[in-house]
Parts: C-alpha cells; sequence; structure tokens
C-alpha cells in the first residue's frame, strides 16, 4: 500500500473523530442540545461494524473490502457531527439573508418562480430532476464502491474527506446567509 493511500485512510478516519470531539464540544458549548444517547447508539453500530468487519477483512488481506468499509461507514458517520455544524451556524443567529439574496437574483436575472412553471410545465424534466436529487445521497455511498471496484481507492477517500470539508465550509458560510429559502420567500407551496 503506497503512503498516500495510507495517508489518506488516516486522514479520513481523523477527520470522522475530530467531527465528533468539534462538533459535540461545541454543542456543550454553546448549549445545543443534543441527544448523545441516540447519536452514541447509532454511532456506535457503526463503529462496532468498523472495528468487526475492517479487523476481519485485514487478517484476510480484503484490502478493496477495507477501503469500501472504511469510506462508506466514514461518510455515514459523518452525517451526524455535519448535521450538528450546520444546527450550530444558525445558533449563531445572524439576521436572514433572504432580501440579499433575492437582490442577487434579480441583478442575474433569475426568476425562481419562472423557473419553477418552466420545470413543471415539463412533466419528464421534473421527474428527471426529481430523481437526480433524490439521487446525491445514494452518490455519495456509491462512487466511492466504484472507484475502489475500479482501482482507484486513494480518490474513494480523497471524495469523503472532500465531502466532510465541504459540508464544514457551507455551514461556516451560512453563518452569515442564513435563510429561508426560495421556497418560502416567495410562497411556493409544496403542492406546487
Amino acid at each position: 500500500m503506497d503512503l498516500e493511500l495510507i495517508r489518506a485512510r488516516y486522514g479520513l478516519l481523523s477527520l470522522t473523530v475530530a467531527s465528533y470531539v468539534v462538533a459535540f464540544g461545541l454543542a456543550q458549548i454553546t448549549g445545543l442540545k443534543v441527544d448523545y444517547a441516540g447519536v452514541g447508539r447509532s454511532a456506535g453500530y457503526f463503529v462496532a461494524l468498523l472495528v468487526v468487519v475492517g479487523f476481519y477483512c485485514h487478517v484476510r488481506k480484503l484490502n478493496a473490502m477495507t477501503f469500501v468499509l472504511e469510506t462508506v461507514t466514514c461518510t455515514l458517520l459523518l452525517i451526524v457531527p455535519v448535521l450538528v455544524s450546520t444546527y450550530l451556524s444558525i445558533r449563531v443567529g445572524m439576521p436572514t439573508a433572504d432580501a440579499v439574496l433575492m437582490s442577487w437574483d434579480a441583478a442575474l436575472g433569475l426568476s425562481w418562480r419562472g423557473f419553477i412553471a418552466f420545470v413543471d410545465a415539463r412533466p419528464l424534466l421534473a421527474e428527471i430532476l426529481g430523481l437526480a436529487y433524490l439521487s446525491f445521497s445514494f452518490q455519495l455511498l456509491l462512487i466511492p464502491v466504484v472507484l475502489i471496484a475500479t482501482g482507484r481507492p486513494l480518490r474513494a477517500y480523497q471524495m469523503a474527506i472532500a465531502y466532510a470539508l465541504l459540508c464544514y465550509i457551507s455551514s461556516v458560510i451560512s453563518i452569515w446567509f442564513p435563510a429561508l429559502g426560495a421556497y418560502v420567500v416567495y410562497g411556493v407551496e409544496p403542492e406546487q
């Protein structure tokens, strides 16, 4: 196993552990209420799976299986601290930036109502976009498996790390741009 892959593996595992320490430490400091028992139970299952199956794969020298297990399990484990980071961002309490974002939309000539009407007038397009949106979570888990199966485990680890970092960067940026969202500010009901 090359040194870069070893670094990426330990990087993802370290990022996962550090994410829990930082996110829950900040939650504790800021008074954000978290169901630690529920999180601990859920995370405990994944960690136990990672340790037991990971040890088995290591002993049997099933490297590809180890890579799949680590990238998928860490990606799933990172969901919780990423979610906590978004709540921590909201907790800062900055005023909503919907008016600013709407003015940017107008300056760029974007019309959310027009976009929604355009998509809704084309049922096939609406179905394709809906499926694409719903497929996102599957892509996060499937792409690392495909990368590993095609002999590129380093890319799988890098993808998992990049995804987590992008989520955290988004949480930090959202501190200054909290928004109710286009559907709320433009008055578009879910059934529309």
